[in-house]
């Protein structure tokens, strides 16, 4: 490391450097590749990571290990655009990702926390009365999704703890965590577990909209008031949204669905596809690099990386905003793990979908009472637990990305 500055940096930024940094010595080192003594050019015929002899050298831990495996960049360096332009480019298109997503989200969340406390303070804002124990309740969440959304909910976060332990290896918090969970290996089989229950409930979620689409196909309407798809009105709302924020315009009226909550719904396909499909690469490598060439590992660890960041920021900062802190909603809402909302919150809210449902005659059908003392204490615990866990999580990851260069 003294001599091989950049050898070095890349080595600790793959998975096996991090393993190593985390303390555990049962990993690929530098001699494992280069050997241990009369280490020779990569050009020398007799080298170990000589062009005819690497794939040798790979097989001594990837057994099995494919010609794909060759092309692999064991020192990728994502910074170098004339060495590795692959990695440098999605490096590049990651980064614009991550900040632009970032930078508007965080300026509509300055924004709205601004006008929504100025609305409050003048009186113009929805103020629940916590003095009226027989007020009425709107069923918003059926008990199928609002069991999904917990799981979802743990099943990321567990994601977010072992994927960060090691994306931020040199801090002490991520060798603290590795410790408590056991070492690499058993962090491998809780990441891999928690992957797997993530996808499966996105893809039972998948089907049950499918399903539900198709068996009211005659009346859906795909892009009617209760879909999720974005549409015209969405960007409407948006401009509408920003007039309010400056004071230009009174605050939008919205149907079932507002745009940020379809940007929350849709942002896991984009995140199952990226993170799922890079994660099913890392996880079978043998297997991928039968099929595509090694360099596509090292666009994976990027993309995967850098999706699960974005994903874990977005979370904790705006959509907690969105959810719980913003003035109307702080200090949480439970209404998704009660599946209930007051009806005046539902008006203030959904004003659009109240004025539909009470015009059809449909309001009645989902009308329920007010969720029992047991059920409220029970989901306001939960919601707690969840937010505190939430926020440590975020704490963690921006101090190893504060850190990390």
């Amino acid at each position: 490391g003294d001599c091989h500055k950049d050898a070095q940096r890349t080595y600790f930024a793959s998975y096996h450097g991090q393993v190593h940094r985390l303390g555990f010595t049962n990993t690929a080192k530098c001699f494992d590749c280069h050997g241990g003594h009369g280490v020779k050019k990569i050009d020398d015929p007799t080298s170990a990571v000589h062009a005819n002899n690497r794939l040798e050298t790979c097989n001594k831990c990837h057994e099995n290990a494919t010609e794909g495996f060759l092309a692999f960049h064991a020192h990728g360096d994502a910074t170098n655009y004339q060495k590795y332009p692959g990695m440098y480019v999605a490096k590049m298109f990651m980064d614009f990702l991550i900040y632009g997503v970032m930078l508007f989200f965080w300026t509509h969340v300055i924004l709205w926390f601004w006008r929504e406390y100025q609305d409050r303070r003048q009186g113009k804002a929805y103020v629940e009365d916590l003095d009226r124990p027989e007020k009425v309740y709107f069923r918003r969440y059926s008990l199928v999704w609002r069991w999904l959304h917990v799981l979802f909910a743990i099943s990321t976060m567990t994601l977010v703890l072992t994927g960060m332990t090691l994306l931020f290896s040199h801090t002490d918090w991520a060798k603290a965590v590795i410790a408590l969970l056991g070492g690499p290996k058993v962090e491998a089989i809780i990441h891999r577990t928690a992957a797997t229950i993530w996808l499966t409930i996105f893809l039972t979620h998948f089907v049950v909209v499918t399903r539900n689409i198709w068996h009211n196909r005659t009346t859906f309407r795909w892009f009617g008031p209760t879909s999720l798809i974005p549409n015209l009105q969405d960007l409407r709302d948006i401009a509408g949204m920003f007039r309010w924020f400056l004071g230009r315009a009174p605050r939008p009226s919205f149907d079932r669905w507002t745009y940020w909550q379809k940007f929350d719904y849709w942002a896991p396909f984009w995140g199952a596809a990226v993170i799922g499909f890079s994660g099913l690469m890392l996880f079978f490598p043998t297997r991928t690099a039968e099929i595509l060439p090694g360099w596509v590992f090292n666009i994976a660890t990027i993309v995967h990386a850098e999706e699960a960041l974005l994903a874990t920021v977005f979370l904790f900062t705006v959509h907690f905003f969105n959810v719980h802190f913003r003035p109307d909603k702080f200090p949480l809402s439970t209404t998704i793990f009660t599946g209930a909302v007051p009806l005046e919150e539902f008006k203030h809210e959904h004003k659009l979908e109240y004025e539909r449902l009470v015009a059809s005659g449909e309001l009645e059908k989902y009308l329920v009472r007010r969720p029992s003392r047991r059920a409220d204490i029970g989901s306001t615990a939960l919601a707690t637990i969840l937010i505190f866990a939430g926020l440590t999580l975020l704490t963690l990851v921006l101090t190893g990305y504060v850190t990390m260069h």
